[in-house]
């Protein structure tokens, strides 16, 4: 082989390791984050006989990827670069909802869409927000929901309300909102059963 074509072919070979190694590099500096359901048992709330559906939630536009969002101004929201929720947003709170309720919620029984189920009650609900905002020294998380408890035999809206919730960061940085998101996740939570139980005794 002569020498200028094996030079070449090291150099090559150099460089393709090199964009391996930093690809490599870049990956692990990337972090992944969880929305979990809160350790602390829930309070429990008087409950009806009757059954609940929670449908999927769904999310503002914005708030909908698996992106982690923050915000510097007001009308930008922004996403970090290396670090990223393990899935989108909803789709974490969604579970959680659901196990939340069916511990302490006023149904008798707590399904979702896959359960070939009849129920008298629907629950929809919808992410408005998730970001760390960065206009207010230390961060804050705002977390809102929009949810509507519907009686699917009468055919009436129930309950049609807004929840939300702002929560100090520890750190201003992306581990320091995950830990504030998990917290506003929690006291939202807390809140919905009574909520929905004051619903239907109205």
């Amino acid at each position: 082989m002569h020498r200028p074509f094996l030079l070449l072919t090291l150099a090559l070979l150099c460089l393709a390791l090199t964009a391996c190694g930093a690809l490599q590099r870049g990956e692990e500096s990337r972090r992944t984050y969880q929305l979990l359901l809160p350790d602390t048992l829930p309070a429990e709330v008087p409950r009806v006989d009757k059954d609940l559906l929670v449908s999927r939630i769904s999310a503002r536009p914005g708030y909908e990827t698996a992106d982690i969002a923050y915000r510097m101004t007001d009308y930008e929201v922004q996403y970090f670069a290396r670090s990223i929720w393990s899935e989108r947003p909803a789709r974490m709170i969604q579970p959680a909802l659901v196990s939340w309720l069916e511990l302490s919620g006023p149904f008798r029984h707590v399904v979702t869409r896959d359960a070939a189920v009849s129920t008298t009650y629907r629950l929809e609900t919808e992410l408005l927000r998730l970001e760390q905002d960065f206009r207010e020294q230390p961060s804050v998380v705002r977390l809102a929901l929009h949810v509507r408890l519907i009686d699917q035999e009468a055919g009436e809206v129930v309950l049609s309300r807004t929840l939300s919730h702002s929560e100090q960061t520890p750190s201003d940085d992306p581990s320091g909102g995950v830990r504030a998101a998990n917290a506003a996740l929690a006291a939202l939570l807390s809140e919905l059963p009574e909520i929905l139980a004051d619903a239907l005794e109205d």
